[in-house]
């Protein structure tokens, strides 16, 4: 396949060939497609997953009364309800639940699970919160999810972080945003996927019949670069930018040695 996409013009060629790269890390990603596609429809609206009437939260809420005390203000109450989901909803990442990198979760199969992370937490939180009368809205930055509500922010608030959409966060600070949750993302995603995608990539940038022993530093080079992105992006609310810059150099220079293979190929078939 990749020798027929050689002998194509370039500007058809690359079109293809990241065409195909893109479907390959979809894939990767999201092996579970049936859920991308239920999540796509859920992202539009996550707040519609929030349902106080679930009939998975009756159980939790029969517990959470035996220790709720009557005098509790409204901000205390919220912060209880916090503290109850943390301990009935230990985290995990989504690939380890549902197999795909994301995956927002209604009531009933994030209390079937056990575990969620933290948007699925946010949902349940929401959700009995919602119950005792506190009105609760989800808000992201990103790389978190929590829970805006009129009795206060819970479930892990992000102050210090311009949040998803918000109509006066700058146009830096929504790329610093991005930027910020991608190093965190490529950080705690599973290395084995990442490997796959990054060896796929060069893979299509090599040309046919390239020579090994050219191309081996510059493959290496690829994954060293994916390391020091992974060990920059550690902490999503510090991250080591050098790391994450250098890192991305390594990366991108590796790739473009990769690239530079069919050159050298040329020249010596020449």
């Amino acid at each position: 396949m990749i020798r027929i996409l050689e002998q194509k013009p370039a500007w058809i060629e690359w079109p293809l060939k990241a065409i195909l790269l893109l479907l390959f890390a979809v894939v990767v990603c999201f092996p579970r497609l049936d859920l991308l596609v239920v999540s796509l429809k859920r992202y539009a609206n996550p707040n519609a997953l929030i349902n106080p009437e679930s009939e998975a939260l009756i159980p939790w809420i029969e517990e959470f009364e035996k220790e709720r005390e009557l005098n509790w203000k409204r901000p205390v109450l919220a912060k209880n309800v916090e503290r109850f989901v943390y301990k009935k909803l230990p985290y995990e990442w989504d690939w380890n639940l549902w197999a795909n990198a994301d995956y927002f979760p209604t009531v009933e199969e994030a209390v079937a699970k056990g575990k969620e992370d933290c948007d699925g937490r946010a949902i349940v939180a929401a959700s009995m919160l919602e119950h005792y009368g506190i009105k609760a809205t989800l808000v992201s930055d990103l790389i978190h999810v929590w829970l805006k509500t009129d009795a206060g922010e819970v479930m892990g608030a992000r102050k210090s972080h311009a949040t998803l959409g918000k109509k006066d966060a700058s146009v830096f600070a929504m790329a610093r945003q991005f930027i910020r949750a991608l190093g965190f993302s490529i950080s705690i995603f599973p290395l084995s996927r990442e490997l796959l995608i990054l060896g796929f990539a060069s893979w299509l940038l090599l040309p046919t019949g390239f020579r090994w022993e050219a191309a081996v530093p510059f493959l290496l080079l690829t994954v060293i670069g994916l390391m020091l992105l992974r060990e920059g992006g550690q902490h999503s609310r510090n991250p080591d930018l050098v790391k994450n810059s250098i890192g991305a150099l390594v990366l991108l220079g590796g790739l473009l040695g990769v690239f530079l293979q069919r050159k050298i190929g040329a020249k010596s078939s020449a």
